[in-house]
């Protein structure tokens, strides 16, 4: 059983309207569910609608993946809306978060940061990437993992043989809940320590940088061991900065606790478990200390989104964020002329989207323009995506024939 004598467990799914990569990435929602320590349900599962960007179209291919009715959005909550509820939700005390694939909940940042807000997740204590845990645990056991990162398709191949309808959002939960059961059956230890919160994860990088240790963490994305030697951890930002291994050889790298890094010892990689994996820890932990750091420039990739944002501003447009943070939104004035024109835009667009009955007429009459200019070269590809989408349709299955007419006739509603 894990370690949870009160409080409650999260789960969590995001919605992604379109590729997490993209700029004006945005959710559809959440969907989740609370439990006890043995997993039994707490009341009954959720789901949040956010209704986006009322100058950015979904993705169809995301759209049709996901199940998601487009013709839902407009019911939603406006951005600035949803992620106070979503803060309400995460933010709770004494609660630990189970999700999968922290990529799409990352998308969270960047609503945050084109809506002015904190960074939300960077307020989560405990919060365990399911998918991270799973794959890491088979790579160390197996030296391999599924070339696949679809929950279904994860939790059918470890035994979940539940069904529901493509289009049932709240199913996906049932897939998560038995995937952390099965972790808490067959790895517990790792389970365990993937829920050691953020005082935990700050003590040990502060325990490695006196003792000169390395650590260690699992990437998603390339699906392999990434190994850490940390350099300066900056408390204020809660980041740390490290040289990061992976296949492709050493890097130095920003590594935030809001991405939720595992951090264990990269003494868990036993010599059995190094030759399976293929990694020679010795080997790596020498290659660190013959780094010249100075001569490695820092992956300014590796920033945080609000980072990079924050950078580009002057200083009239960091005071307005902070007037914005501070005051109630729908009495604040436009930004000052002596802001940028860039800011004053996104300024504009974020009243627009999520404020709109504090625009005046013409102002309104300008932000309808905006948003129908911005959305226009948007058309063709929508059109392209979803002529590649009609050719993999089951034409045998009504739910996805009238799943893919909804998608069809959505333009022609906005």
């Amino acid at each position: 059983m894990l370690p949870k004598i009160d409080g409650q467990y999260l789960f969590v799914l995001p919605l992604p309207l379109v590729s997490p990569t993209d700029p004006k990435a945005t959710l559809f929602g959440i969907v989740y569910a609370y439990t006890d320590a043995a997993f039994n349900l707490i009341g009954k599962k959720e789901l949040l609608i956010c209704k986006g960007l009322a100058y950015k179209l979904p993705s169809p291919s995301y759209l049709f993946a996901q199940g998601i009715n487009p013709d839902l959005i407009a019911n939603g909550l406006s951005e600035v809306e949803f992620l106070t509820r979503l803060q309400k939700i995460m933010q709770a005390p004494n609660l630990d978060i189970f999700t999968w694939s922290l990529h799409n909940l990352k998308i969270v940042d960047k609503m945050c940061t084109r809506n002015l807000e904190a960074n939300l997740l960077g307020k989560v204590n405990s919060l365990i990437d399911v998918n991270k845990i799973l794959k890491l645990d088979q790579y160390l056991n197996t030296g391999s993992v599924p070339n696949t990162d679809a929950l279904y398709k994860c939790a059918k191949l470890l035994g979940f043989k539940e069904s529901s309808k493509h289009t049932d959002l709240l199913f996906k939960l049932d897939a998560l809940i038995y995937l952390v059961k099965h972790l808490n059956t067959n790895a517990q230890a790792l389970l365990n320590f993937s829920l050691k919160g953020k005082q935990f994860k700050i003590d040990t990088i502060k325990n490695a940088l006196l003792k000169g240790q390395t650590l260690l963490d699992f990437n998603t994305a390339t699906h392999e061991i990434n190994l850490l030697k940390p350099l300066v951890f900056d408390d204020s930002k809660q980041r740390l900065e490290a040289l990061v291994y992976d296949n492709n050889g050493i890097t130095r790298q920003f590594i935030y606790l809001s991405q939720f890094p595992l951090l264990s010892p990269a003494t868990v990689l036993t010599p059995a478990r190094q030759e399976l994996t293929k990694i020679s820890l010795n080997s790596v932990n020498k290659a660190f200390s013959e780094t010249d750091i100075n001569s490695l420039k820092l992956d300014l990739n590796s920033l945080s989104v609000f980072e990079k944002f924050y950078a580009q501003l002057n200083a009239d447009d960091k005071a307005y964020c902070k007037q914005w943070r501070a005051s109630p939104k729908n009495a604040l004035e436009p930004p000052a002329l002596s802001c940028s024109k860039e800011f004053r835009q996104l300024v504009f667009l974020l009243r627009g989207n999520n404020f709109a009955g504090t625009l005046i007429d013409n102002e309104l009459q300008y932000y309808y323009r905006m948003c129908q200019s911005l959305l226009m070269p948007q058309l063709k590809v929508y059109a392209k995506e979803l002529k590649l989408l009609v050719n993999q349709v089951d034409e045998n299955n009504q739910e996805q024939v009238m799943l893919l007419a909804t998608i069809e006739r959505y333009l022609s509603s906005l």
